[in-house]
């Protein structure tokens, strides 16, 4: 697994896993990171692993290559259930080939994982399950899906604190407990910076906004790349009559030269014909 992602050559928009991916050292591997890894690195791993045997896949019967072949396809129901669930849009035909394969993993558990057979399943594979319900009643993962409070936690705990947290008292009465909850500092300050940013936001969204402050904002997003800000050159030339990178659908392709990763598609060489892989050369 650590060779497939060293040697890996991938697209700019593809997120970085850890090298060192099953050391002690790696740590906790966040689930953005679990989710590359699922859908790229773990797939093409286990495929040179277990389903190459010399050149040719391996026999379909009872001895150990034959069992790991059994095992790869076990892995890869998951692992499509996975890509499946993450598709940029969502139909009811996506979703059900997602319960197909969610539901083939779990029926296989018992089989090739023995302790499955002794305990109750998992609280994650059952929660697992209702994502098929999930993706019928609010659509893509994409737009329910918890990364972005993940993100804003790990923005949060790299802040710089005083440690001074409130807490929470609990007073007793003739008839209750009753809980007062007291905010510390840290939390003031946090919701503080988070409540001016988005009134500064919706400030210079508003049309009676000043001149001055509009100005601002525009040197602002000349020193500082707006994270979701939009790009207005398509086209970044480098040299000539090349560009160095083209954005397409929200996506940048380059050169070979430039960034490999970014080079490498599928496409077409005619309306009608199929899709074959290639390397772009020149923009």
């Amino acid at each position: 697994i650590q060779r497939v992602i060293r040697d890996m050559i991938r697209p700019a928009w593809v997120d970085s896993v850890p090298k060192n991916f099953g050391e002690k050292s790696t740590g906790s591997v966040k689930a953005a990171e679990w989710r590359t890894l699922s859908s790229l690195h773990l797939p093409i791993a286990l495929v040179i692993r277990w389903g190459d045997a010399d050149g040719s896949a391996p026999p379909e019967d009872d001895s150990e290559a034959g069992y790991l072949l059994k095992v790869l396809d076990h892995t890869m129901a998951l692992f499509q259930a996975t890509i499946v669930a993450l598709r940029h849009s969502m139909l009811v035909r996506r979703a059900n080939i997602y319960q197909k394969y969610h539901a083939e993993w779990v029926k296989g558990l018992t089989t090739f994982f023995p302790r499955a057979r002794e305990g109750k399943i998992k609280a994650n594979i059952h929660a697992a399950g209702h994502i098929f319900d999930f993706l019928l009643l609010f659509g893509l993962v994409m737009s329910w899906w918890c990364f972005p409070f993940e993100r804003l936690i790990g923005a949060l705990q790299k802040i710089n604190t005083n440690d001074h947290i409130g807490g929470m008292f609990i007073c007793s009465c003739l008839f209750a407990d009753l809980r007062i909850s007291i905010t510390g500092e840290m939390e003031a300050t946090i919701i503080k910076s988070v409540t001016r940013t988005a009134n500064i936001r919706c400030w210079l969204r508003c049309p009676d906004c000043p001149e001055a402050v509009c100005q601002l904002k525009v040197m602002f997003d000349k020193c500082f790349k707006p994270v979701n800000g939009m790009v207005k050159e398509e086209n970044q030339p480098q040299k000539g009559s090349q560009c160095a990178y083209a954005k397409w659908d929200s996506a940048n392709f380059s050169p070979s030269t430039t960034h490999p990763g970014n080079a490498t598609i599928i496409y077409r060489p005619s309306p009608a014909g199929r899709p074959v892989g290639g390397v772009i050369q020149e923009i």
